[in-house]
């Protein structure tokens, strides 16, 4: 009997096959296979028990450890058997097991080389990718604080301009905020962050034009003459750079030269208002041009933006106003759009010049608007009333509790109390109740207190305790020293002045307040002072100028004299004490040619000239034989007044 054939067909051994029957794959090379084979058909969410045999544990393992563990087990099997296990997971394996070894190996080869070499552009690409992020972002927090600054917002610009200096400090665009913020604060440091931004290729011709600015401001007028013949040379015709050679030529003295630049500027560009702001400027001390000055004037306050409000506060200013040009500023005061408190003030002001017979009622009025504006305004208005003989209003505008509630009020109130000299009423008020003010300005109110009511020893003690609370605050101290000044106390300002000029940020300021103090002082402590002043700021030709007449006059280092201002005059033909200075040594030299020569192609009008200069050139056509014209020169001369070395020097002039 045959065999029975199954329902299913036979293979070569007469068996038969099942097609529902698994067929098992190929037994794995070794262990790191399985585990690919494994990570190959892994999925988060089959059948554990199917890809491992601790199918248990693994079922209770979280699935993100499961996933390292996968991962380890595949880097694990490319380090040892890079081959098979690209072999095993390439969805050509099939066709990779037909390719060469040299040829895989070769393919590897080529992999790796690129992958060095890639390597290798990153290294040296990457951190010059860094830094130029770093200045982009640097740069992006330096332009936020540069339109801040724009705005007049200083304080919210600090923190932007602090990060972009931490990040990049080269930075050109940073090395400009810094340069605005330094000069906004009047800092010392200011002249150089500006010098180092026009040392970058990113410099433009604005930077340049605002570090002349800053440059001016500190007193190095020969740098930045320098820098103004570089704008002249670059961009002759640009009227910005004729306004700041007018500049620099009005901060030096030299009023032809001011002129020349001024009215060219002006030339070149019509429209520019602020060119045409300081030649009316200019023009107002001038008799005969100042009618010119004032319908430049007159042109420009109609601009509702900042040159109009310029031109309206330089156009109060002037006395000879006519009636129909004070009605067309008031009118425009009274509408300009940037208009504040001061404009306000000055409208009260011509319009009281206006109508004098209605003081009283302009007066009442004013006051009336004053009773609810903000506190600064109101101080800044009763600041004019105690200026202006109205103190009593100031004291009904402002009750003392309100009075005592704010510091620019309590300002205001207590200088009321002062100019109605009611010292018992300042003292009470500093010693029994709590003021909106600092410690030295209260020493320094009851200093005066004291000093009024004929306490010069209680004065003394304030003045002391005063000193010693603002002694580390250098703006405090130049406040007391600035208020001692203005009240006739100079040895007291000057023993601050002193303190002050080993400050960076106030030894200018302080060397000048002391140059006014000694101004009634003898030549020679004047001459000392100005030593001093010279060695630190050796090219300012200002103060060099005062130095070098101050030696003259007391006929010292008459040759060192004459060289330096020969030196100086060569700088600035135009300035009539340059050439004074040189007559003068040559005078000391006994040399009257030479002193005449000084004042050759020099168009001067002696009659507004400074009495030192006309001392001097009296001297000089004295000792060059022209008594007579000597004597007419100082016909106006109060000879009683000059100090003793003047009045040596003419002695010989009838």
């Amino acid at each position: 009997m045959g065999q029975e054939s199954g329902p299913f067909p036979k293979d070569a051994k007469g068996r038969q096959s099942d097609p529902s029957a698994t067929v098992p794959a190929a037994p794995p090379q070794d262990k790191a296979d399985a585990a690919t084979v494994a990570l190959i058909n892994f999925s988060p969410t089959p059948d554990v028990e199917s890809i491992s045999p601790a199918s248990k544990i693994d079922a209770a393992t979280p699935a993100r450890r499961r996933v390292r563990r996968w991962a380890v087990a595949l880097v694990a099997r490319f380090l040892f058997s890079p081959t098979q296990a690209v072999e095993s997971i390439s969805p050509a394996s099939k066709i990779n097991a037909a390719i060469p070894a040299r040829r895989r190996v070769r393919r590897w080869a080529i992999a790796l080389v690129a992958l060095c070499l890639f390597s290798l552009v990153l290294l040296w690409l990457g951190p010059r990718l860094y830094h130029k992020f770093i200045a982009w972002r640097a740069a992006q927090f330096a332009l936020q604080g540069e339109e801040l600054i724009r705005k007049n917002q200083v304080e919210d610009a600090i923190p932007y301009i602090r990060s972009a200096y931490t990040l990049s400090p080269r930075t050109p665009e940073v090395l400009r905020a810094m340069a605005q913020l330094l000069t906004v604060f009047s800092s010392p440091a200011a002249p150089n962050y500006w010098n180092w931004l026009l040392q970058t290729t990113d410099a433009t011709d604005d930077d340049r034009r605002a570090a002349i600015d800053c440059a001016m401001q500190y007193g190095l007028f020969d740098k930045a003459w320098s820098m103004i013949k570089d704008l002249l040379a670059r961009n002759g015709g640009d009227s910005r750079n004729q306004l700041l050679a007018a500049r620099w030529s009005a901060e030096r003295g030299t009023p032809p030269q001011t002129m020349v630049y001024a009215t060219r500027a002006a030339d070149d560009d019509p429209i520019n208002k602020a060119a045409i702001l300081f030649l009316a400027a200019q023009e107002l001390a001038n008799p005969y041009l100042h009618q010119d000055a004032v319908n430049s004037l007159l042109r420009i306050v109609g601009s509702d933006d900042e040159f109009g409000l310029q031109a309206l506060q330089q156009a109060v200013l002037d006395p000879n106003l006519k009636p129909a040009d004070i009605d067309r500023i008031i009118a425009q005061l009274h509408s300009h759009p940037l208009g504040d408190e001061s404009e306000r003030v000055d409208t009260l002001v011509l319009e009281i010049r206006r109508h004098p017979e209605q003081r009283e009622i302009l007066i009442d009025r004013a006051v009336a608007a004053h009773q609810s504006v903000k506190p600064d305004d109101l101080a800044l208005f009763c600041e004019w009333l105690n200026n202006n003989n109205e103190a009593p209003r100031v004291l009904k505008l402002i009750p003392r509790e309100k009075a005592l509630s704010n510091k620019s009020l309590c300002f205001a109130y207590l200088d009321c109390l002062a100019v109605l000299k009611r010292w018992d009423d300042i003292k009470n008020i500093l010693s029994g109740a709590t003021v909106p003010l600092e410690v030295p300005l209260v020493e320094l109110y009851l200093s005066s207190c004291a000093h009024e009511m004929g306490d010069d020893r209680g004065s003394d003690l304030h003045w002391q305790e005063a000193v010693a609370a603002a002694q580390y605050n250098p703006v405090e101290s130049l406040h007391l020293a600035v208020y001692a000044e203005s009240h006739g106390q100079n040895e007291r300002a000057a023993d601050v002045y002193r303190a002050l000029t080993h400050e960076p940020g106030t030894a200018r300021i302080a060397y000048l307040g002391l140059m006014r103090v000694f101004s009634d002082k003898d030549f020679q402590t004047q001459c000392d002072l100005l030593d001093q002043i010279v060695s630190r700021w050796p090219h300012d030709p200002k103060l060099a100028s005062k130095d070098i007449l101050l030696h003259l006059l007391l006929n010292q280092r008459v040759p060192e004299m004459h060289e330096r201002a020969v030196s100086l005059l060569a700088d600035d033909s135009y300035n009539l004490s340059l050439r004074t200075n040189v007559a003068l040594a040559c005078l000391r030299l006994n040399d009257p040619a030479g002193a005449l020569q000084a004042y050759h192609y020099a168009v001067i009008d002696w009659n507004t000239a400074p009495v030192a200069d006309r001392v001097v050139y009296a001297a000089t056509l004295n000792a060059n034989g022209h008594g007579k014209a000597a004597h007419l020169l100082l016909v106006l001369v109060d000879r009683r007044t000059l100090q003793p070395e003047f009045r040596d020097l003419i002695k010989s002039i009838p």
